[in-house]
């Protein structure tokens, strides 16, 4: 895709690691972040980020544009990737976390395998990645919107388990 756009070999390797930066410094930003924010919140700032960027790609075709795209889009799944896996405990509890994160890491490896069909065969019908990407903007916008409306449950254990950090110790017992 980077090819398409006029750049070479060495910008993809360049994008793979400052998306990679980008992405780490999200998860580390997010997990500070996600006990003081609402999730929807930080999931529809997410989505907003990766639409934008996808929705810029196509006009992307110097080595410092594609290195932002890097960074919004690294940015972007490192939000998703805290706000994922925090989501399920927080919404049903930890008593069935492994059962719904098995079942939604099976959905997700599905799903990203589909991705890449999708989008070659949005190339085979427009002659390039553009339109893939413009659809994919347009589905994430409309992700980052319905994530501010969306009321997440919050199942009676989940109250006490959230409101205790992992920090703090139990009060010593006096006898």
């Amino acid at each position: 895709m980077l090819a398409e756009q006029g750049l070479n070999e060495t910008v993809y390797y360049r994008v793979l690691a400052i998306g990679m930066f980008a992405g780490l410094a999200a998860n580390l930003g997010t997990g500070l972040a996600i006990r003081r924010l609402p999730m929807q919140l930080l999931l529809a700032v997410a989505m907003a980020i990766l639409a934008g960027a996808w929705a810029w790609f196509p006009a992307v075709h110097t080595a410092p544009q594609a290195y932002t795209f890097a960074v919004l889009q690294g940015i972007a799944g490192g939000m998703l990737m805290v706000v994922f896996f925090a989501v399920w405990s927080y919404a049903y509890g930890p008593a069935n976390l492994g059962r719904i994160q098995a079942v939604a890491q099976a959905l997700t490896v599905i799903a990203s395998a589909f991705g890449p069909l999708l989008v070659e065969w949005s190339r085979g019908l427009s002659g390039s990645y553009h339109q893939g990407f413009y659809a994919a903007a347009a589905i994430a916008i409309a992700g980052a919107g319905l994530a501010l409306f969306v009321k997440m449950p919050r199942p009676a254990d989940t109250a006490n388990h959230l409101s205790t950090t992992s920090n703090s110790l139990p009060s010593p017992s006096r006898s």
